[in-house]
């Protein structure tokens, strides 16, 4: 019950493609200029991956047989773009990309060894779907919460009733990470930005000007 969360978390990131006038630097957050010309590396591997997900959901793949694969082909190429994105990153922005990978490295090790990503039936009452079965869909992706699951602390077992939705320990790290990702990104280009258009700086340039 946790993978589409996952999906449009990594969906929303990627939208933020855009190029920052130059290197800036502003606290920890730095983005330098080979940061300026790919805010968001490989973008469309990242899409690639959300979009093979929410095919393996689908009804006519999962009666191929191929569903497993295309979860698993999605989680290789979610690696790739983590790793892509993390090498020769600077402050804040290096760090949400370790503190988001490593998020997403906890869903993984519980998910590999049961073949799915476990929930547990009662946080799934508890946000009122006692009755969905985890075999269809884009629940299929999950499997029922057992005596016989392996790191059952990593499972979707914590409900969020206000939002109708069962989360991981690893979506919480993952979360972070992405949010921070974020900030690294937009905070130091609008304080760029702030500096570009204050009509002090202007001044200042004048008197100094004429000073000199």
């Amino acid at each position: 019950m946790g993978c589409g969360r996952r999906t449009r978390l990594l969906r929303n990131v990627i939208q933020i493609h855009h190029r920052p006038p130059g290197g800036v630097v502003a606290g920890h957050g730095r983005v330098d200029r080979g940061d300026a010309r790919a805010l968001v590396r490989l973008p469309w591997l990242a899409a690639l991956a959300a979009a093979l997900q929410l095919l393996a959901g689908l009804a006519w793949l999962q009666a191929t047989g191929f569903a497993s694969e295309a979860v698993l082909t999605s989680h290789v190429l979610v690696a790739i773009w983590f790793v892509a994105n993390a090498i020769g990153r600077h402050g804040l922005l290096r760090h949400a990309m370790a503190i988001a990978a490593f998020g997403w490295m906890l869903n993984v090790a519980v998910m590999l060894p049961n073949g799915g990503m476990p929930v547990s039936s009662e946080a799934r009452a508890s946000i009122g779907f006692a009755d969905a079965d985890v075999t269809v869909g884009q629940l299929s992706k999950h499997v029922e919460l057992t005596d016989s699951t392996v790191l059952p602390a990593l499972a979707d077992v914590h409900p969020l009733p206000q939002l109708g939705m069962v989360y991981s320990a690893g979506d919480v790290v993952l979360a972070l990470g992405l949010i921070l990702a974020v900030g690294a990104i937009v905070l130091p280009r609008r304080a760029a930005s702030g500096t570009a258009h204050d009509p002090r700086i202007g001044r200042l340039e004048v008197a100094t000007t004429h000073v000199q």
